[in-house]
């Protein structure tokens, strides 16, 4: 089974994802709401898969992508 982290910062977006991707067999292992957050979460589980929002205050998700 395939994991996945998700990265958003609406809330209702991070919900449906996580809906979704648990009814398709992947193990969700964490939901950030914010970059930093996410970062961390990355480094400490790991996952095949990072879900990311592209538009996401502070800091970008390609400015996460290339710290990732």
């Amino acid at each position: 089974m395939a994991s996945v982290l998700i990265v958003d910062d609406a809330e209702l977006f991070r919900e449906a994802l996580r809906a979704a991707f648990s009814q398709e067999g992947f193990e969700v292992v964490g939901v950030a709401a914010d970059a930093m957050k996410g970062i961390d979460l990355s480094r400490e589980f790991e996952p095949d898969l990072v879900m990311l929002d592209l538009l996401m205050p502070e800091m970008d998700g390609f400015e996460v992508a290339q710290r990732l």
